[in-house]
C-alpha cells in the first residue's frame, strides 16, 4: 500500500482540556479516537479546524476567542495561550512547497494576540489558507466532517453545501483570485473616477494661472530695473550716513582724549592712596604682630598657671598616696604578724595529730589478729550454711548479667564522654586556629588600609594631574583662540590693506576727468612726463589735522600739478580728445614764491593758535611755490570759537580753519557744519597703507611668538596627559591589586565563618551527646534499681544464715566488735590523714600569704620614694613657672607701649586717605560727566549707525544685496538722487497699475502643466489596466463554470452510486437550482430510499440523513481525494448494521485517504489500525492514551 501526503503529527498544548502538551503521532490507514463522553475527544479535530484557519468561535463550540484557551481547574492555573501545530509528510510535493514536511502552527494569546507559522517561520493567515486550497483541506473543505457539519451540508441553507461543492471541484482557488481580482478592478475604477475628476480641476485652472504668470513676468522685469534705482538710492542715503557717523566718531575721539586725561589724574591719586594704604597695611600688620604677641604671652601665662595647678595637684595627690603606701605597709606588717602566729598554732596541731594516729595504728593491729584468731573458727562454721548461699547464686548470676548491661551502657557512656572530650579539644584546635584567622584577617585589613591609602594618594594624584591637563587645554584653548584671532586680524588688515593698496592703484575717488589723466600716465609713460600727480598724492599731512586740511583745500586735492603750462595743456587736450571732463592743473613754472603772511607773530599768540597749515604737511622742496599759494595764508586752530576770536584781531586778510573743519574768514564769512575725512579717502589712504603695513609686521610677529607658545603648550600638554596615563594604569594595577587582597580578606572571613559553622555544629553535636548521656545516666540508675532489689532477696538469705547463726552467737559478737572497733580505728587513721592533708595545705598557704605580704611592702615603699622623688620635681617646676610668668608680664608691658605708638601712626594716615578719597570724588565725578558726554555721542553714532544698518538691512530684506555688492551695481548715469527718487516713483506706479501679482503663479503653471500630463498618462494607464483585468476575470468565470460542471457531473453519478450502495437500493440525485447562473445557483439534493417515495431531505430520519451525507462524502472524495480526513461522531445515528457499512467503505477508501474517526461505536473502533484514547485523569484536563492493533 502506497501513501503519498497525509498527516503525521498533532500537537496540541494550552488547548481547551488539553492543558499540558500532548503529541498525537498519526500514520496512514485509520486512527480512531476514543473516550467517555466529555473525555475532550472533539477537541482533537476542534483544534484541527483551528490551526486551519478557523475564525469562528461559534464552530468551535465557543462564544469567543479566548474560551479555546484552557481555563485552568481547582487544582491547575489557567494558561496564558493556546497553541496547535500539525505536520504534514509532503514527499509528493503536494503542497506547493520545497520541503518533505510541512508544519503549520497557530499560536493565541489571551490578550487577543495570534501568530501563525508555516515550518517556524511567521507568517499570515492567508498564506496558510493559500496553501491548502484546492486540497480539500481548510475549514470550509471537506476533510474535516462533524456531526453539525452533516447539518449544515444538508440543510435548506445551501451556500454551505456549495462551498463543499466548490472545494471538491478545485474552483475554490479561482473563486479567490477572481474576488481578489474583482476588488483590484473596483479599486481601478474609483482611482479612474478620481484621476478624471483631477483633470477637469487641472483643466479649469491652467487658464487663469497662465494670464497671472505672463503678468508676474512683466512685473520681474520691472522691479529688476526699480531694483539698480533704488540700490544707487541706497547708497546715496548710505553716504550722507557716514558722513554723520564720522562726524560723531571724532567728538567721541576729543571726548576720550579729555577722558584720558581725567583718568590719568584719578590714577596719580589712586597711586598715591594706594601707598598710604601700604603704609597703613604695614602698620596694621606691626600693630596686628603685636596684638598677637600680646595674646601669645598671656596665653603663655596662662599656660604656666594652668601647670602650676597641676603641679600642686600632682604634688596633693603624691602626699595622700605616700600616706596610704604607709598605712597599707603597716596593716600588712600587722597581718604578717597574725599569720606567723596562726603558722606556729598549725604546726602544733600537726603534731598532736601524729601522737594520736601512732597510738591508734597500735590498737588496730592488736585488733585485727584477735579478729583473724575468731574467723579462723567460724570458718569451720560457715561450710554449713554453703547450701543456703547455693540459692544466692542464681540471685548473682542475674545480678552479674545486669552488671554486664550496665557495663556496656557504662562504655557507651565512656565513649559519648570520650567524644565529647575529642569536639571540646577540637573546639580548642578551631578557636585556636580561629585566632589565626583573625591575626590574617586584621593584617589583610591592613594591608587592604594601606592599599586603599595608595589607591587613594593615586587617585588624588590622576584627579590633580587631570586637573592640570584641564587648565593647560583650557590655556592652550586660549592661546590658540588668540592665535585665531591674531590671524582673523592679520586676514582683515590684510585685506583692507590690498583693497587700499588697489584702490590707490586704480585711482578711485577721484573726479572722471582726474581718474581718466590718472590712468593714463599710468599706462603710458610719454604721457606721464611733466605731469607730478594730485595735490592729494603729493602731500603728506599728520592724522590730527587732515579734516583741516582737507577743509582747507577741498576740491583742490584733486587739482593735477605739471611742471610747465604745456605740461598743463598737453592733458587739456587729452582731456577734450576723450570727452572726460575738466579738470584744473596747477603747472610748477607759472607759480611764484607767495607773499609772507603779516602779523604772524602776534596770530601765533592768539588763544588756540596751532599753526601755518603750509608748515603742518610734509611735501617736496619741488612744489613749495604752490602749497605756499593754497596754504600759506590758512591757520590751524584748535576750535570755532578761537577762530571767530582770531578773526576779530584786524591781523589782515587770512583764512583761519578749526581742527574740526570749520571755516572762517577775516572778512567775516564762515562756513562749517557736519563734515569729515573720509576713514578712506585720497588724502589718509597713503597714511592708512602706511599704519596696516606696520600692524600686519607687528601681528604676524605676535603670531610667531603665539605659535611658538601653543606648541610650548601643547608638548607640556602631552608630557601631562603622558603622566596622566601612566598615573591611570598604576591607579588599574593597585585596583588588581585591591581587588585580589579584598578577595584574600573574603576568603579568609569565610573560612572563619566555616569555622564559626563548624563550632556551631560542634555545638549542637555536643548537646546531643549530653542528652545521650543523661539517657545512659538514666537507664545506668533503673539497672542499680534491679541490682538493689536483687541485693534485698540475698540479704533475706542472709538473715536466715543469721539465723542459723544464732548458735555462735558469742563469738559473732566478738567477730562484729572487733570488725566495728578495726574499722572504726581505720576510720579515725584515716580522718587523722585528712586532718593532717588539710593543716599542711592551710600552713603553705600561710606561708604564701606571708611571703605576697613582704612583697607588696617591698613595692610601697618603692612606691613611697618615687611619690617623693616626684614632689621635689614638681615644686622644682613650680618655682620656675612663676619666675617666666613675672618676665612675660614684663614684655607684654612693652607691647602695650607699642601699641599705643601704632595706634596714633594708624589714625594720621587715616585722616590723609580721607583727604584724599575726598580729592578723588570730585575727579570721579568730572569723569563721570566727560563719560556721559561720551555716552551721548555714542547714543547719537549708535542711532547713525542703525540707520546705516537699517538702511543695510532693507535693501537686504527687499533685494538681498550687501553693500558691497550694491556698489557695484552703482551707476554715474542715473542722474540726481532727486532724479532717481523720481523714477523710483513711476516705476512703483507701473507695478500698481499691474495690480495683484502673484509670482508663484510662474511655478504653478508649470507645475500643473507637467502634472496635467503626468495624470492625463496614468488615465491612459488605468484605463488599461482596466480592460485587462475585466478579461481574467472573465476567463476566469468561463474556466470555473467549465471545471465546476464537470466535477459536478461526476460527483452526481458517484453519489448516485453511493447511495445505492450504503442504502442497499434507492436513488439518489444532485442538482443546480438555476442552471443558467451555474456559479451562484444553489444545490438541491434528492434521495428515495429502499421502498419510499421521493422526499425532501428534511423528512428523513436521523440516521437516513446522516448516511445520505455520508454518501455525498464518499462521492466528493472518489473524484478529489482529500489527504486526510477527520470524521466526528459522523456514525453516532447510525444502526450497528449501517456502522458495519461505514466502516467498511472507509476500509475501501484508506489506501489511499487517511482517516481520523472520533467515535463510540464498536464497529468503527474494529475497523481502526491505531487507537487513541482520551481519558480525563486529573478532573478538566484531557490525557492521551495510544494503542495500535494488528
Amino acid at each position: 500500500m502506497e501513501f503519498f501526503m497525509y498527516l503525521k503529527k498533532l500537537e496540541v498544548q494550552g488547548f481547551k482540556s488539553f492543558a499540558d502538551k500532548t503529541v498525537f503521532e498519526f500514520r496512514p490507514g485509520i486512527t480512531a479516537v476514543i473516550g467517555p463522553n466529555g473525555s475532550g475527544k472533539s477537541n482533537v479535530s476542534d483544534s484541527i479546524r483551528w490551526v486551519l484557519g478557523e475564525q469562528r468561535a461559534k464552530s468551535l463550540r465557543g462564544g469567543k476567542m479566548e474560551d479555546i484557551i484552557f481555563t485552568g481547574t481547582q487544582s491547575r492555573k489557567a494558561l496564558n495561550f493556546a497553541e496547535v501545530t500539525i505536520t504534514f509528510d509532503n514527499s509528493d510535493n503536494r503542497l506547493p512547497v520545497n520541503f518533505s514536511e510541512v508544519a503549520v502552527t497557530r499560536k493565541v494569546y489571551r490578550s487577543g494576540e495570534s501568530e501563525y507559522f508555516i515550518n517556524r517561520s511567521s507568517c499570515r493567515l492567508k498564506d496558510i489558507v493559500e496553501l491548502f486550497m484546492g486540497t480539500g483541506i481548510g475549514r470550509d473543505g471537506y476533510s474535516i466532517i462533524g456531526q453539525g457539519r452533516i447539518d449544515e451540508i444538508l440543510s435548506n441553507n445551501s451556500e454551505e453545501r456549495r462551498n463543499v461543492f466548490e472545494e471538491a471541484a478545485g474552483i475554490s482557488k479561482y473563486k479567490a483570485r477572481k474576488i481578489e481580482a474583482e476588488k483590484k478592478l473596483e479599486a481601478t475604477c474609483q482611482n479612474l473616477l478620481r484621476i478624471t475628476d483631477i483633470l477637469k480641476e487641472l483643466d479649469s485652472q491652467m487658464g487663469p494661472l497662465k494670464t497671472q504668470s505672463e503678468k508676474a513676468e512683466k512685473y520681474l522685469l520691472i522691479r529688476d530695473e526699480l531694483k539698480i534705482y533704488e540700490i544707487n538710492m541706497f547708497l546715496c542715503d548710505s553716504e550722507k550716513l557716514k558722513n554723520l557717523i564720522s562726524q560723531t566718531e571724532e567728538h567721541i575721539k576729543e571726548l576720550n582724549e579729555e577722558l584720558n586725561e581725567k583718568l590719568k589724574n584719578s590714577e596719580d591719586s589712586v597711586n598715591k592712596k594706594n601707598l598710604l594704604k601700604e603704609k597703613l597695611d604695614e602698620v596694621s600688620i606691626e600693630f596686628g604682630k603685636a596684638k598677637d604677641l600680646i595674646f601669645e604671652k598671656q596665653s603663655s601665662i596662662e599656660k604656666l598657671n594652668s601647670e602650676i595647678t597641676l603641679f600642686e595637684e600632682k604634688i596633693a595627690n603624691n602626699a595622700n598616696n605616700i600616706a596610704n603606701f604607709k598605712n597599707e605597709i603597716v596593716e600588712n606588717t600587722d597581718k604578717i604578724t597574725a599569720l606567723n602566729g596562726e603558722l606556729l598554732q598549725r604546726e602544733g596541731k600537726k603534731e598532736r595529730l601524729a601522737s594520736q594516729k601512732i597510738a591508734y595504728v597500735k590498737h588496730l593491729e592488736e585488733k585485727e589478729t584477735e579478729l583473724s584468731e575468731i574467723i579462723k573458727t567460724l570458718d569451720e562454721e560457715d561450710k554449713k550454711i554453703e547450701d543456703m548461699k547455693a540459692n544466692m547464686i542464681d540471685f548473682m548470676n542475674e545480678k552479674s548479667d545486669i552488671k554486664s548491661k550496665m557495663n556496656a551502657i557504662l562504655t557507651m557512656k565512656y565513649n559519648s564522654e570520650n567524644r565529647n572530650e575529642q569536639l571540646d579539644n577540637k573546639l580548642n584546635q578551631i578557636a585556636a586556629e580561629n585566632d589565626k584567622l583573625r591575626m590574617q584577617i586584621e593584617d589583610a585589613n591592613e594591608e587592604l588600609s594601606k592599599l586603599s591609602t595608595s589607591l587613594k594618594t593615586t587617585s588624588d594624584a590622576f584627579k590633580e594631574g587631570k586637573d592640570n591637563e584641564l587648565n593647560i587645554e583650557k590655556e592652550l584653548r586660549e592661546i590658540e583662540k588668540k592665535t585665531f584671532e591674531n590671524s582673523s586680524l592679520i586676514r582683515i588688515k590684510t585685506e583692507k590693506h590690498k583693497f587700499l593698496e588697489d584702490t590707490e592703484k586704480n585711482n578711485e575717488g577721484y573726479f572722471r576727468s582726474v581718474k581718466g589723466i590718472l590712468d593714463e600716465c599710468d599706462t603710458n609713460p610719454s604721457f606721464k612726463k611733466g605731469i607730478c600727480g594730485t595735490l592729494a598724492k603729493l602731500i603728506s599731512v599728520p592724522e590730527k589735522y587732515e579734516l583741516s586740511i582737507e577743509t582747507a583745500l577741498g576740491s583742490a586735492l584733486q587739482n593735477i600739478v605739471t611742471n610747465t603750462q604745456g605740461d598743463a595743456k598737453k592733458a587739456i587736450e587729452f582731456l577734450k580728445t576723450k570727452s572726460l571732463g575738466r579738470a584744473t592743473f596747477l603747472p610748477i613754472s607759472a607759480f611764484k614764491k607767495s607773499d609772507e603772511l603779516k602779523n604772524l607773530e602776534k596770530i601765533a599768540l592768539c588763544s588756540g593758535f596751532i599753526g601755518v597749515a603750509s608748515n603742518l604737511i610734509n611735501y617736496d622742496a619741488t612744489y613749495t611755490n604752490i602749497l605756499e599759494n593754497l596754504l600759506g595764508k590758512t591757520i590751524i586752530v584748535d576750535t570755532l570759537d578761537n577762530a571767530i576770536a582770531m578773526s576779530k584781531g584786524n591781523f589782515g586778510n587770512f583764512r583761519i580753519v578749526s581742527l574740526e573743519g570749520d571755516i572762517v574768514n577775516t572778512s567775516g564769512t564762515m562756513s562749517g557744519g557736519s563734515t569729515k575725512v573720509k576713514q578712506d579717502g585720497i588724502l589718509s589712504r597713503g597714511r592708512i597703507i602706511s599704519e596696516l603695513e606696520s600692524e600686519i609686521k607687528e601681528l604676524k610677529n605676535s603670531e610667531v611668538t603665539l605659535k611658538e607658545n601653543v606648541k610650548n603648550l601643547s608638548n607640556k600638554y602631552l608630557e601631562i596627559k603622558s603622566a596622566n596615563e601612566r598615573l591611570s594604569e598604576e591607579f588599574r594595577k593597585l585596583e588588581i591589586i585591591h581587588t585580589k587582597s579584598k578577595e584574600q580578606l573574603n576568603t579568609l572571613t569565610n573560612l572563619l565563618s566555616q569555622n564559626e559553622e563548624k563550632t556551631k555544629n560542634i555545638k549542637i553535636e555536643k548537646s546531643q551527646l549530653a542528652i545521650q548521656i543523661s539517657d545512659f545516666s538514666k537507664q545506668i540508675s533503673a539497672f542499680e534499681e534491679e541490682t538493689a532489689k536483687l541485693d534485698s532477696k540475698i540479704s533475706d538469705i542472709e538473715l536466715t544464715v543469721l539465723e542459723y547463726k544464732k548458735n555462735n552467737k558469742a563469738q559473732m559478737e566478738i567477730r562484729d566488735n572487733l570488725t566495728e572497733d578495726i574499722t572504726n580505728y581505720k576510720i579515725s587513721i584515716s580522718s587523722f590523714d585528712e586532718s593532717e592533708l588539710s593543716i599542711n595545705e592551710i600552713i603553705d598557704r600561710i606561708n604564701n600569704d606571708i611571703l605576697g605580704t613582704n612583697e607588696l611592702i617591698e613595692k610601697r615603699k618603692l612606691a613611697i620614694e618615687k611619690s617623693s622623688s616626684e614632689i621635689d620635681n614638681l615644686n622644682l617646676q613650680k618655682t620656675k613657672n612663676g619666675e617666666s610668668i613675672k618676665i612675660i608680664e614684663s614684655e607684654i608691658l612693652e607691647l602695650n607701649s607699642k601699641l599705643e605708638t601704632l595706634t596714633d601712626s594708624k589714625d594720621t594716615i587715616n585722616a590723609e586717605l580721607n583727604e584724599l578719597e575726598k580729592l578723588m570724588g570730585d575727579n570721579i565725578r568730572q569723569v563721570e560727566d566727560v563719560k556721559n558726554k561720551i555716552s551721548k555721542e555714542e547714543m547719537k553714532k549708535m542711532k547713525f549707525d542703525l540707520d546705516f544698518e537699517n538702511i543695510n538691512n532693507k535693501i537686504w530684506e527687499d533685494y538681498q544685496v550687501t553693500y558691497s555688492a550694491a556698489l557695484q551695481l552703482k551707476r554715474e548715469d542715473l542722474g540726481t538722487p532727486n532724479k532717481i527718487s523720481s523714477t523710483i516713483n513711476s516705476l512703483k506706479e507701473k507695478i500698481r497699475q499691474l495690480g495683484s501679482i502673484n509670482i508663484d503663479s510662474i511655478e504653478e503653471y508649470k507645475k500643473i502643466s507637467e502634472r496635467f500630463s503626468f495624470m492625463s498618462k496614468q488615465k491612459e494607464d488605468l484605463t488599461e489596466s482596466e480592460q485587462k483585468l475585466r478579461k481574467v476575470i472573465a476567463d476566469m468565470i468561463s474556466t470555473m463554470k467549465q471545471e465546476f460542471l464537470e466535477k459536478f457531473t461526476i460527483i452526481n453519478n458517484n453519489f448516485k452510486v453511493v447511495f445505492a450502495e450504503l442504502f442497499n437500493g434507492g436513488t439518489a440525485n444532485i442538482k443546480l437550482c438555476d442552471e443558467t447562473n451555474i456559479l451562484e445557483s444553489g444545490i438541491d439534493i434528492e434521495v428515495q430510499p429502499p421502498g419510499k417515495k421521493l422526499q425532501n431531505m428534511m423528512l428523513l430520519s436521523g440516521g437516513e440523513r446522516a448516511l445520505t451525507a455520508i454518501a455525498l462524502l464518499f462521492s466528493i472524495l472518489k473524484i478529489n481525494p482529500s489527504p486526510f480526513c477527520v470524521l466526528d461522531e459522523i456514525e453516532a445515528a447510525l444502526d450497528d448494521v449501517n456502522v458495519y457499512r461505514f466502516s467498511d467503505y472507509v476500509k475501501k477508501f484508506s489506501d489511499n485517504i487517511q482517516f481520523i474517526i472520533i467515535t463510540h461505536r464498536k464497529g468503527t473502533m474494529e475497523a481502526a489500525n491505531t487507537v487513541y484514547g482520551i481519558t480525563m485523569e486529573e478532573r478538566g484536563i484531557s490525557k492521551l492514551v495510544s494503542m495500535k492493533l494488528s
